[in-house]
């Protein structure tokens, strides 16, 4: 909302193509936004309070480039004084992003230049040309994504009595956190630093709000932001309510064969590797043999370690490994989009102890895991971190509860839970660079096969199967 993204092409969740239009519309209101400090110590209001309408709208050049301009109305309550309503200065922006979209760190330069279009005696202008240049770094992590932006400004007429804004030092910090596949929460703070100016000169705020997108194009957001001042007044909490949407060329139709979109709609049946496929899979996350002296062993579906006295099959201390193996699938150049792609399976999970949670599913190919690695620190030799980050963690938690949610059985004081599984691979992948087309396929043409594991206290049935639908271009 304040601080700014380094992407240009990723918006509403989606890559979107050359040509695309971004528009925003927001409204927000605020008390009291210009304050004069008499030598008495008293405070004169100059602006009793103000409403501004923005329009916001970019069009994406290429991948990399957005070009976009920013207008706004402000209408204006000034004491003794009719009501009035000014244009406002305007911007001109240049996003270029260095980084590539699959990086978690992301670096994108923003230029902009700023137009008096504005009346600079109603306050809603500097009154003359200015420019400002800044960097913005980005990090995405499996659950939040901080934007910290750092850049310069500078306006030529930017003074006023004692107030000095011609040189300003940018500084921005963001933080987003994706509380569902719509909904999205923010919390920053922009400030404007002059330099050689007084502390009381440099303008900034903190904004807390949230995002909700819908039908795939349009997005609603609303917040409140507060002045950093050494004691706010409740009187001067900013109010924000906005709608974005993008409007997206279509994509250009080759002339030649006519072409439709047709879904593509299969199933493959998981199997137990063979001992070169398990040898070539080694390390597994955790190890299978000894040493260390703790080793979580190998064992294949349908086996167990225990039974329930009610006949529920148990599993303690073990990973099963698996292959699915698609075979003819469409070239991936054809494929559209992935309506679904669902790993199924029927499994029994024991809680033996306090670590509920700390089971993991993963794709042993890319190193990826879903869950809780286990967390006693008797079972840390035992563990490959590789297939975790730098903090020893999974990539995501999706997996560790979902099968939490129906007990059937007891063993030795422990809960005994079954369910049948249906896991969302893109959920599986989150916090990962890897979409569901890329453990697909293995180049343009060709698929590969995905070797999968399940530990550590999960009994897993023999009927494991990926059900997929693809969205395919077929020309005739």
């Amino acid at each position: 909302t304040y601080v700014e993204s380094s992407q240009t092409d990723y918006i509403f969740g989606r890559r979107q193509i050359p040509g695309t239009t971004y528009w925003a519309f927001d409204y927000n209101y605020i008390n009291q936004p210009l304050v004069e400090e008499l030598s008495d110590g008293s405070k004169k209001s100059i602006i009793d309070s103000m409403s501004t309408f923005l329009l916001h709208a970019g069009v994406l050049v290429t991948q990399k480039t957005l070009v976009s301009m920013q207008v706004s109305f402000s209408k204006l309550s000034i004491e003794g004084a009719d009501s009035e309503t000014h244009l406002a200065d305007s911007r001109l922006q240049l996003k270029y992003r260095i980084s590539n979209n699959r990086d978690r760190w992301g670096f994108s330069i923003l230029s902009e230049l700023i137009l008096p279009t504005g009346d600079d005696e109603s306050y809603v202008s500097y009154g003359g040309f200015g420019g400002a240049l800044q960097a913005i770094i980005e990090r995405k992590y499996p659950w939040i994504m901080t934007s910290l932006n750092l850049g310069y400004q500078y306006i030529g007429e930017a003074i006023w009595e004692e107030i000095d804004h011609r040189n300003q030092i940018i500084a921005g910090l963001g933080f987003r956190v994706p509380v569902t596949n719509k909904l999205s929460l923010n919390a920053e703070g922009l400030g404007y630093i002059s330099i050689g100016g007084q502390r009381h000169d440099n303008p900034g705020e903190y904004y807390f709000g949230g995002l909700y997108k819908f039908m795939g194009t349009y997005g609603v957001f609303a917040g409140v932001s507060v002045p950093s001042l050494e004691s706010p007044q409740p009187e001067q909490i900013r109010g924000l309510v906005g709608l974005k949407f993008i409007s997206a060329p279509e994509r250009p139709q080759a002339q030649g064969p006519r072409c439709s979109i047709k879904p593509f709609s299969v199933t493959y049946n998981a199997r137990v590797p063979t001992s070169e496929e398990l040898q070539s899979l080694l390390p597994l996350p955790y190890a299978s043999s000894s040493p260390p002296e703790k080793f979580i062993k190998i064992i294949r579906p349908g086996e167990m370690t225990e039974l329930t006295g009610t006949g529920v099959p148990i599993v303690q201390d073990s990973q099963i490994p698996l292959i699915i193996e698609p075979y003819n699938l469409p070239p991936r150049k054809s494929v559209k989009s992935v309506k679904f792609a669902n790993i199924k399976m029927s499994v029994t999970k024991l809680s033996q102890d306090a670590y509920l949670g700390t089971e993991i599913f993963c794709f042993l190919k890319q190193k990826i895991c879903s869950g809780e690695v286990i967390s006693s620190p008797k079972w840390k030799h035992s563990i490959n971190w590789q297939y975790f980050d730098k903090n020893r963690r999974t990539a995501n938690i999706y997996y560790a509860g979902q099968y939490l949610d129906n007990p059937v059985s007891e063993w030795k004081g422990h809960k005994v839970y079954s369910t049948a599984l249906s896991l969302e691979m893109q959920q599986l992948l989150d916090g990962s660079s890897y979409s569901v087309l890329d453990i697909l396929y293995k180049n343009e043409t060709e698929a590969q096969s995905i070797p999968i594991l399940i530990a550590d206290d999960t009994f897993v049935s023999n009927d494991t199967r990926l059900e997929l639908e693809l969205s395919v271009e077929v020309c005739e």
